[in-house]
């Protein structure tokens, strides 16, 4: 048996023990988060809308971008109802890795019986059920299609422990088999058939959508994916690009929140492109005595090489659904060059190398132009500082922390089991490489008197990963009076400790370039106080 891994969806009324199929159905309030009107709201609506809001206009004609207001002096995510600190933080151990995020074992629905099917699910093209067990616990079963078995399972269980470990707040994902002997019905269970229509679920019907559209394992078994049920109220989706009105503990406005700019370079290491509302949950929570509301990523089975209900597509990442960029490049072109992905899907000889795992793979990948399957104005605000951070966290894994989460997903083969091992360490290195490469990355200052002078010490993330041998630093010394800057000194040094003069002023600010290879990064800023005792102000990368 493949022990299950709780994965929380929907939350428990907390009204006792009667339950209706029906009520949960309506507490979740997710029919407005349907694809097709967040597809128009985000690919029609809102950039139609987007020309006539002056502000919008003056930032896209003049490539501006707000800066993130959820960070701290040190330029790091401040804990929040998003996100709270946890690789980037204290490297999570191998244990806490792979048992997230419930940080203990979970053995999932009991497998004493009977799971008692209380509605089919209402949204998405994959086959799913909700269910009861004999200990009364409320669970979501997920399926692979027929054509990918493990696929979609796998890739919901291994990509959800490392959104945890980024810092999100997401639901327990586990992998059990079952046979159906195992299923009862409830007489008001029901489920939306192929026009869309609720009708009333009965045993024959639940076990014809399994037969027809999920696979079968040795001894007439099934695999799928469990999400334990939340506990507290759902209040709905959020949006990524806009704030629920009156909600006190949401006071920024989305597009400037790093936490959820950085969804997209976590969504380019883990190919996790449906980063769609509907996939997302508030629950109202109570900690510390205090009620608040925490704000949930939710489904991942569209991660990796999987859509959910079938590989990806070669275009998946390249591209939004509707690209103008993309078409007007093409017809600019003439449609004589062919796109990288087209590139790619020709290299691959249109085949697909392990149906477990899907399209996925690193030919042609671009960290910097990767795409979620719909545009969001928050990720279009991702500055390199923001993407430095992201990618600060994802260098924390080590291949052996990689191994560890993709072995939670239990692929049958191990040559399939290795190539998504390897293929994630290597891109984990591209994309971190890359965002590095855009910024100053240096950490870990350390200020001293130095011969009547300062010393300031530093880590440079790019020469600790050998990427960056040979290494220089050029600087500038500024003193701040009255909001002034006034030039103090300038120079250079072969090493990461810099040697300033005496500073009579009571802050200052330096500037910090690396260069490698004649290439001069971006300054980084660093403000510090000097009188009456050193300490950093603020960096920015």
């Amino acid at each position: 048996m493949i022990m299950v891994v709780p994965a929380c969806v929907f939350a428990d009324s907390g009204s006792g023990e009667s339950y209706s199929a029906k009520e949960d159905l309506v507490s979740f309030g997710r029919k407005d988060t349907s694809f097709y009107s967040t597809f128009w709201k985000k690919q029609l609506y809102e950039p139609s809308l987007g020309l006539l809001d002056p502000i919008n206009f003056f930032r896209t004609v003049t490539f501006t971008k707000p800066p993130a207001l959820d960070v701290n002096i040190y330029d790091e995510v401040l804990d929040n109802n998003f996100f709270t600190n946890r690789q980037g933080k204290k490297r999570l151990s191998l244990e806490k890795l792979v048992s997230a995020p419930l940080n203990q074992p979970d053995s999932g629905p009991s497998q004493n019986g009977p799971w008692i099917i209380l509605k089919g699910k209402s949204d998405g093209v994959t086959p799913g059920f909700f269910i009861k067990d004999a200990n009364g616990d409320k669970f979501l079963l997920k399926f692979d299609p027929r054509s990918n078995p493990e696929m979609t399972t796998s890739s919901e269980v291994i990509t959800h422990k490392l959104f945890y470990a980024f810092g999100y707040n997401v639901p327990s994902y586990v992998l059990v088999k079952f046979h159906p002997d195992i299923l009862e019905v409830a007489s008001d269970a029901t489920y939306y058939n192929d026009e869309g229509f609720e009708q009333p679920l009965t045993k024959d019907k639940a076990l014809e959508m399994l037969k027809m559209h999920v696979p079968i394992f040795k001894g007439g078994m099934y695999r799928a994916s469990a999400s334990r049920i939340l506990k507290g109220p759902l209040l709905g989706y959020f949006d990524y690009d806009q704030r629920k009105a009156g909600e006190l503990d949401d006071l920024i406005p989305h597009d400037q929140l790093r936490a959820l700019r950085a969804l997209r370079v976590f969504g380019s290491w883990t190919n996790n492109y449906d980063l769609h509302r509907k996939n997302t949950m508030d629950v109202l929570v109570e900690e510390e005595g205090k009620q608040k509301i925490k704000h949930y990523l939710l489904d991942f089975g569209s991660s990796l090489g999987s859509s959910g209900y079938r590989a990806k597509v070669p275009a998946v990442g390249f591209e939004n659904l509707i690209d103008y960029k993309a078409i007007l490049r093409a017809i600019g072109l003439l449609k004589v060059k062919q796109k990288p992905w087209e590139i790619r899907w020709d290299d691959d000889q249109h085949t697909i190398r392990y149906p477990s795992i899907g399209y996925f793979d690193n030919d042609q990948f671009d960290p910097g132009h990767w795409k979620s399957n719909l545009p969001h104005t928050t990720f279009g605000y991702l500055t390199d500082a923001d993407a430095y951070w992201a990618a600060k966290i994802i260098s924390k894994f080590t291949d052996e922390d990689i191994e560890a989460v993709v072995k939670t997903g239990k692929l049958s083969s191990k040559t399939a089991e290795d190539y998504l091992i390897n293929t994630l360490i290597e891109r984990r290195d591209m994309v971190v490489q890359y965002w590095f490469d855009k910024v100053t990355p240096l950490e870990n200052f350390y200020i001293t008197a130095s011969n009547g002078g300062v010393q300031i010490s530093f880590d440079d993330l790019m020469v600790q990963k050998g990427w960056a041998p040979n290494r220089t630093y050029e600087y500038k010394l500024y003193a701040l009076e009255e909001n002034k800057k006034k030039p103090i000194a300038e120079g250079s040094s072969e090493t990461s400790v810099i040697i300033l003069p005496p500073i009579n002023t009571e802050e200052a600010q330096l500037e910090i370039s690396a260069i490698t290879n004649n290439k001069k990064s971006r300054p980084l800023q660093l403000i510090f106080k000097v009188k009456p005792s050193f300490h950093v102000i603020s960096i920015e990368h």
